[in-house]
Parts: C-alpha cells; sequence; structure tokens
C-alpha cells in the first residue's frame, strides 16, 4: 500500500473491537477495506488486515477528493467531542489535500459535513465492490 490520500476510521468505545472498521485509498487509487469480526490482542485496535477491493482511476479520485473538500469537512474543529456520552463511536478521517495531511476526530457527535465527507467514501468503496 501506498501513502493513504484518505482514510476513515470507525472506533467503538465499549470493550470490545468486533466491528471496528476502516476504509483507505491511496495515492496510486487503491482502495482497502477492513471490519473486524473477531477479538483482538490486548492493546489492538485492528484484528484483521486491509483487503484491497478495488482500484479508483485516476479522476474518480481527483472527483471524490473535490467532493470531500466540498463537503465542508474541511471547515470543521480538528476533534469534536460530546463529553456527557459514554460509550458510542469514535470516528477519525484523515486527509493528504494538497500536500498537507489533515486529521478530523469525531466522538458522540453529528457532524453533517463529517458525515457527507463518510457517505463520499462509502459510495466509492460501493461502485468498485
Amino acid at each position: 500500500m501506498r501513502q493513504p490520500l484518505i482514510e476513515y476510521r470507525k472506533i467503538g468505545l465499549l470493550a470490545t473491537v468486533i466491528g471496528n472498521e476502516r476504509i483507505r485509498v491511496d495515492s496510486d487509487g487503491g482502495l482497502y477495506y477492513s471490519r473486524n469480526s473477531h477479538a483482538h490482542k490486548a492493546g489492538e485496535l485492528w484484528s484483521e488486515s486491509w483487503q484491497k477491493v478495488g482500484r479508483l482511476d485516476a479522476v474518480a479520485v481527483s472527483d471524490l477528493l473535490r467532493a470531500i473538500r466540498g463537503s465542508g469537512v474541511l471547515a470543521l474543529p480538528p476533534v469534536t467531542v460530546d463529553e456527557a456520552v459514554e460509550g458510542g463511536k469514535r470516528e477519525e478521517l484523515l486527509l493528504l489535500i494538497d500536500q498537507s495531511l489533515q486529521h478530523y476526530v469525531v466522538q458522540n457527535s453529528d457532524q453533517p459535513a463529517f458525515r457527507k465527507a463518510v457517505q463520499l467514501l462509502w459510495g466509492a468503496l460501493a461502485g468498485v465492490v
């Protein structure tokens, strides 16, 4: 796998890591997915390795990045956490845009711009699987 352009992680905040998911688009357009289906070693978030599920061509990668920019996610604060909620989930989005790595964390909070960016990434995954 080459350097990620986009990486999304959904991490449950309960004792188990079953159900944690992640999606990655690398610099060559490689599209990868991983979902934990069983327990893990103590201290590890991922019990499943990345699986290559397809490849986006250069136009599709460019369109995806443009759509993510247009989602409004780049205007969000780097971290949004609802401290009043116990358990739930933590979501992370890493974006390499214009040679700058952007990292966003949303925990137990609904951020429409973040949700839109994640939906675009899920749409890319659905389009090649």
